[in-house]
Order: structure tokens, then sequence, then C-alpha cells
């Protein structure tokens, strides 16, 4: 199930713009203690390392494989609708306000709401996401990653 999903996912053209490229290897790289897997052209690999001179991914394994950035390599990660009620309680103690302003001003690009949060905070509750591996910077929207649900995310990644 899980290579069909590889499969049918693959951009046709392969070519990320500057934009791009800077968006996914931001987000990456916030999800690297997370071993998040991705779909490379071999499979699902767990990303090791970021070469940010080179612009190249390094994936976990016997071989070390290496792979340029471009749309072949793309995160497996969740939307934000799809959170289960006890993830918007975890996430709504850590965020100490209402979970639908928080994610309504991710989803709405707007970043994170200033009244009473500190940055602490918002990197706990940025991580909290990454952890969880959720999109919140609108990857899937732009074919930049691949969107599971619950239960390819437990395939995948294991329990929720």
């Amino acid at each position: 199930m899980i290579k069909n999903i590889i499969q049918c996912f693959k951009p046709k053209n392969n070519i990320m713009t500057q934009e791009e490229k800077e968006l996914l290897l931001i987000d990456l790289s916030g999800r690297l203690p997370y071993k998040v897997k991705c779909s490379t052209p071999y499979g699902i690999e767990v990303l090791g390392s970021i070469d940010m001179e080179h612009v190249e991914l390094t994936f976990e394994g016997p071989d070390d494989n290496y792979y340029a950035l471009d749309k072949n390599i793309q995160p497996y990660l969740r939307s934000l609708s799809s959170m289960t009620e006890s993830e918007r309680e975890e996430l709504k103690i850590l965020c100490d306000k209402d979970l639908s302003e928080f994610a309504g001003h991710l989803m709405k690009g707007h970043g994170l709401s200033r009244d009473g949060l500190y940055m602490f905070d918002k990197l706990r509750q940025l991580d909290w996401l990454n952890k969880h591996y959720f999109d919140f910077r609108g990857l899937i929207d732009k074919g930049l990653a691949i969107e599971i649900d619950n239960e390819t995310y437990e395939k995948i990644y294991g329990k929720i």
C-alpha cells in the first residue's frame, strides 16, 4: 500500500524554485530530530542530515543515500485537520489558549498570535507540530509533501 502512495504522488516536474527549496529545507531542518520519513526514488527513507551548501539530503541506512533536493524527495506529513481529539487537548495545554485560534492563525499564514505568548511557548508549540509531523507551512498544498491520513501515519511512523 505504501509503495502505491509513493507512485501516485510523484510530481511530473521535478524542478523546484529557490523559494520552494528554502521552505522545504527550513521545514525538514526542524523535523531532523524526529526522524521524518520521506518518499525518495528508492522508497521510504529516514532523513539523516541536510547539506545546506550543496542542497543535498542524506538518508539513514547501510548506503547513506544522498539526493539533490528536488520534488522527488517529499516528506510524509499530516494536515492540521487530521489532528485527533487527544492531540488537540495536548496542544491546547501547550498553547494556553484556544486551539482553533492557534490553528487558524497558522492555516491563514499569519503566524502565531502575539498576545500573551512568549517566544519559548511559540518554539515549544512548533516543535510539538514538527514532532507529530503536522504540515503547518502549507507544504502539502504546494506539492512539496505527501499528505497522509492517521491510518497511514501509524503504518509509517507508529502509534499516534
